[in-house]
């Protein structure tokens, strides 16, 4: 469970994505309880699955337990997290451990928490889970629960935190001193924020579908379609949206028109990259972005890295569920891109026709990463 050291009334966290550099950190000690079940059909171990609503389409496995309130002992807490979050009343001395201690930080979209995390172990006969107990914000984001079998856990391609869970089951059942497993990162968005590099963000186009709608001023989960992707690249040396006049951008963000105005997504990337060399050196890497793809922040750090590792590659982009290529989630290097856009103005160009012909990366979309919005059926349904 959740317990901030000086919990406000009621629910403390909205679940509104904020941009990345923006997010408010939370300090707490906290427990987790590898709890193993043993039953007609082995030994297995109770996890929930759980979600971060500012990353739809994402979610990982964890193990019961949450901060240790004050005046609790780590003891005392797991023994209560049971409670509350299985429905399972233990004697402290049933538990064993710690098994291991490690400093975590978990960067989630709207806020960031690093606690200091003991881990215990209890084995028992497999019961039956009550969740009554759950809060509120755990009834939003907790999906369900399982008894996975041990064996399992250790071949699964599920997101499991820790991802040394068996290994811990088997240290405890050791015994000697806790594990120490050093400072760690379990993230939906990462903490650290990527840079050296900059962005050129595509918010034109006539949104026929939308009826005409400004489709970068559309509200989804609360933020304009342009404000969830500038989050995204909030790391940026220097930030450039491609839109018209009546579209609002931060102080720091400069607004250029494609030319010829209303001319596609070429013609905008070529007054975009045109406006990130004016009067400066451009960074090595530009992130070439289309506006109505809200949930791109977690996808920047492994498109940099894939970059990065590949010299001879001229850029990395997303993939869809069926493998396609989305050419505007993507990381270029900024004097390839230049060189396929040189030599036209752009207009009515498709962009594969010149992005296409490049050395490119692929990395598969993870959730909801490659969506992007092009009908209000599609942003109703991203709606709670």
């Amino acid at each position: 469970m959740t317990h901030p050291a000086s919990p406000p009334p009621g629910r403390y966290r909205t679940f509104r994505p904020v941009p990345p550099l923006e997010r408010p950190t939370l300090h707490r000690q906290a427990v987790r309880v590898l709890l193993v079940g043993h039953g007609p059909e082995g030994e297995q171990v109770l996890l929930f699955e759980d979600t971060d609503p500012g990353v739809p389409g994402v979610s990982w496995w964890m193990t019961p337990g949450g901060g240790v309130d004050p005046g609790e002992s780590e003891l005392q807490a797991a023994v209560r997290e049971l409670a509350e979050e299985t429905g399972l009343v233990v004697a402290a001395e049933q538990l064993v451990g710690p098994v291991a201690r490690r400093e975590v930080v978990h960067g989630y979209s709207d806020q960031v928490i690093t606690q200091s995390e003991s881990f215990w172990l209890l084995e028992l006969d497999r019961f039956e889970v009550d969740v009554a107990g759950h809060t509120e914000e755990e009834q939003l984001t907790i999906q369900q629960h399982r008894w996975w079998p041990l064996a399992e856990l250790e071949t699964t391609a599920a997101l499991i935190w820790p991802a040394e869970l068996v290994e811990l089951v088997r240290a405890g059942r050791a015994g000697g001193p806790a594990r120490e497993l050093g400072r760690q990162e379990e993230s939906t968005l990462p903490v650290a924020v990527p840079r050296g590099f900059d962005a050129c963000v595509l918010a034109g186009g006539r949104a026929r579908r939308l009826g005409g709608a400004s489709k970068p001023d559309v509200e989804v989960r609360g933020r304009r379609l342009l404000d969830h992707v500038l989050g995204a690249v909030a790391g940026a040396s220097a930030t450039v949206v491609v839109a018209p006049d009546s579209v609002a951008v931060p102080d720091r963000v400069v607004r250029v028109s494609e030319r010829p105005a209303g001319g596609g997504p070429v013609a905008g990337a070529v007054a975009g990259l045109a406006a990130l060399a004016e009067g400066r050196t451009p960074e090595p890497v530009t992130a070439l972005l289309a506006c109505d793809s809200p949930f791109l922040a977690t996808a920047v750090p492994r498109l940099l890295a894939a970059l990065q590792a590949d010299p001879e590659a001229a850029g990395a982009v997303l993939t869809d569920a069926d493998g396609r290529p989305q050419w505007l989630s993507g990381f270029y290097r900024t004097n390839a891109l230049r060189a396929a856009l040189a030599g036209t103005d752009g207009r009515d160009r498709a962009v594969r026709s010149v992005l296409g012909g490049l050395p490119l990366l692929t990395v598969p979309a993870v959730g909801l990463e490659a969506v992007d919005l092009d009908t209000w059926d599609q942003v109703s349904a991203l709606h709670p």
